[in-house]
């Protein structure tokens, strides 16, 4: 498929002006928000992908970019951006942590898999310990985090009493799901 459009000059110093950083233009562009907790914490993922696989070779981590589309139409032009949504790593076993913005002060985890062959070892407790690291190096503190926890899970109620070692409480329940919430945390600085 040939893309027949051309970007406008003028389009680039629009989206110069806006706080969004601007990750690949071939085709289209690929954006996520400045000063968004995503964007803040995209701009150090790499430094602590760096820094993982500096600590744990064998491991081969990878950090995640998950896209989400959305179109912004114009009377001359119909252009698709590519948001960003969502942040991780992924190790080489298959082990994966990945977060999501929910609204503007909170995040989600959207997947914490950990490889069959090193479950009930204790890397479950370590990649926790590891997101809050992470969190507060990069943001300067620790978000609201959200996870859903699947009704019809046979394993749901040791994914419960996992989370709520680490603060999180039930936030809400329907049919479905629970959504369990683990409040912001803010660290005096001096």
């Amino acid at each position: 498929m040939t893309n027949d459009f051309e970007f406008p000059d003028d389009l680039y110093d629009y989206l110069d002006a806006l706080p969004i950083k601007v990750i690949n233009d071939i085709d289209s562009f690929e954006l996520v928000t400045k000063n968004s907790i995503l964007g803040i914490l995209d701009s150090t993922l790499d430094d602590e992908v760096k820094k993982l696989n500096e600590a744990l070779p064998d491991m081969k981590i990878r950090p995640i970019r998950g896209i989400g589309t959305q179109t912004i139409t114009a009377d001359t032009t119909n252009l698709k951006f590519k948001i960003f949504n969502t942040l991780g790593f992924l190790y080489s076993d298959g082990t994966e942590l990945a977060i999501s913005s929910n609204g503007n002060n909170s995040i989600e985890i959207v997947s914490f898999k950990i490889a069959k062959d090193k479950r009930n070892k204790g890397v479950d407790e370590v990649l926790m310990e590891f997101l809050f690291s992470y969190l507060h190096i990069s943001l300067l503190y620790i978000p609201a985090i959200l996870v859903m926890v699947n009704n019809y899970k046979p394993t749901m109620e040791s994914q419960i009493n996992f989370f709520k070692k680490f603060g999180f409480h039930q936030h809400k329940q329907t049919e479905d799901y629970i959504l369990l919430k683990r409040n912001e945390e803010q660290f005096i600085i001096g």
